[in-house]
């Protein structure tokens, strides 16, 4: 990867934020999502609701703040199928992931999962890859 003298200077003042688990997608959320608990849930929220939890107490532990009023850069690594061969997860190691789920729905969880109110976000760049690994991803406030 080439690294440019300004990107250096970015990555200094604005730290790279690493979740080492995969972002979950944002699902579409019914009347009775709102008053199910336990069991009851259906496994898409119950999955979000984990993810968001997971994701704010990160946040809380290592004092990260994103801010809304710069540009935002999501990186997302989507895990590959363990069903996949060895020489077909060598092949896509890295490469831009084109399936579900939509990259829309991946930003949605992560940005309702860091403000109650994501309105205010106006500049965001994210992109989504595969990786041999368990998932994660990475934000990174970028000024221009």
């Amino acid at each position: 990867m080439i690294m440019f003298p300004h990107e250096e200077e970015e990555e200094e003042e604005y730290p790279l934020m690493i979740f080492p688990f995969p972002p979950v997608p944002k699902p579409r959320m019914t009347q009775s999502d709102r008053w199910k608990v336990g069991d009851k849930k259906r496994k898409a929220v119950k999955n979000y609701h984990d993810f968001r939890d997971r994701f704010r107490k990160t946040m809380e532990r290592n004092d990260w703040i994103v801010d809304a009023n710069m540009l935002i850069r999501i990186k997302m690594y989507i895990p590959m199928a363990k069903s996949w061969s060895k020489k077909l997860k060598k092949a896509m190691e890295g490469m831009p992931h084109k399936q579900k789920p939509d990259i829309d729905n991946l930003e949605k969880g992560i940005l309702d999962a860091l403000y109650e109110d994501d309105s205010r976000v106006w500049d965001l760049h994210a992109t989504k890859y595969w990786t041999n690994s368990e998932g994660s991803f990475t934000i990174q406030n970028i000024e221009e």
